[in-house]
């Protein structure tokens, strides 16, 4: 975790004050008397390096434009209290999840849908949570006199994806001076990390096959997440050779490029309404994709689709690296069995048992649900 400049009083500072006299019985009577508890201001830094000092307790939460930090919030508190506004986005990806039921509460919590600073002074929040990297939106909250926190989607510099997700988490401690569900969560992510690098880190490069992810498809659109960017460590941290490598982060691509990767594999985001089948049955206009080697063997995956989109950062990043893991190198991963995986996450991080119906709607997105 990181280290606190101050922290709060952890009990109340307490003065006896002894009164002794005899009554008709002889009793001696004792009167106390206890002082207020006394909230020490604590001071850290925000994903953006601004310093932050809370001077008051944290309890009403406005979040603004972060749309996976909802159900991360939901999952280190251990409820949705506190929250006076989420981002709309956020609940209408949710309620298209199993995730809606971990948390109800979360779905009763207000909506937004912009930066609107009349509403948020409406809302009277202790904090702010927006989207960090811009510095415009840091200066209209704070010159309205808001406390305001940046939780950053950033790349780290190794594009680690658990490693961002973990930084929230602990950015969440750090505002509410107190850990949490956080060390739980930090240690699933790091068990999870270690358990899939440390296999896959023995693979030779013959034994890797190579994959692409398509971030957007629709008719006439298609593109794809190449190098530098959470394509690169999902895929070579999970033991498969990023194809789309020589691309700078997302960029469009035509047919011809996909056919000269020609990958073994192909992922598709939550980001797109695609599915396997509209490959498989070549749907989609523009793009013929009957000749790629993946599509004609049947290995084009949607990703799941669970708190959030787990192609982003998610609080369920170390569940999609486990299932990267499991669908490029299930011989390697003959122990791991991601039904049983996910069911246990949720049962130990977020203590609620998922159905299999509810497992199943995770693990095969539909409808509404892939690109909300």
């Amino acid at each position: 975790m990181k280290k606190k400049w101050s922290f709060l009083a952890c009990s109340a500072l307490l003065t006896l004050s002894l009164a002794a006299c005899n009554d008709k019985e002889g009793e001696v009577k004792e009167e106390a008397t206890t002082d207020a508890v006394a909230f020490e201001p604590y001071t850290f830094t925000d994903m953006d390096g601004h310093e932050i000092t809370i001077n008051e307790p944290v309890e009403d939460v406005y979040i603004v434009n972060m749309t996976p930090l909802p159900a991360v919030y939901a999952a280190y508190k251990g409820s949705a209290e506190g929250l006076v506004s989420v981002p709309a986005d956020s609940l209408s990806i949710i309620e298209e999840t199993p995730f809606e039921n971990v948390y109800p509460d979360l779905m009763e919590v207000p909506t937004n849908t912009e930066l609107n600073i009349e509403e948020i002074l409406a809302a009277n929040p202790d904090v702010v949570f927006y989207t960090g990297g811009n510095d415009d939106v840091y200066k209209t909250l704070t010159n309205a006199g808001l406390t305001a926190v940046a939780f950053s989607t950033a790349m780290t510099q190794d594009a680690n994806a658990i490693k961002n997700a973990d930084e929230w988490v602990e950015l969440l401690a750090d505002v509410f001076n107190e850990d949490g569900n956080s060390q739980a969560i930090l240690d699933y992510n790091a068990e999870a990390f270690n358990y899939v690098s440390e296999k896959t880190a023995t693979i030779a490069e013959e034994d890797k096959e190579s994959a692409v992810i398509i971030f957007a498809l629709s008719d006439g659109t298609l593109s794809v997440a190449g190098g530098g960017h959470y394509s690169d460590f999902w895929l070579t941290t999970s033991g498969a050779i990023n194809a789309a490598a020589e691309l700078d982060k997302i960029q469009p691509v035509d047919i011809e490029q996909l056919m000269e990767w020609n990958p073994d594999k192909i992922f598709l985001t939550n980001f797109n309404a695609a599915l396997p089948s509209d490959l498989y049955n070549n749907t989609i206009s523009g793009f013929d994709f009957s000749k790629l080697t993946a599509v004609k063997e049947q290995q084009v995956y949607k990703i799941p689709l669970g708190s959030y989109r787990w192609y982003a950062p998610s609080n369920e990043s170390a569940l999609m690296l486990k299932w990267m893991a499991s669908v490029n190198q299930q011989a390697v991963f003959t122990d791991l069995n991601i039904s049983d995986e996910i069911k246990l996450f949720y049962q130990n991080i977020y203590n609620y048992e998922l159905s299999e119906d509810e497992l199943s709607s995770m693990l095969n997105p539909q409808g509404k649900a892939v690109a909300k």
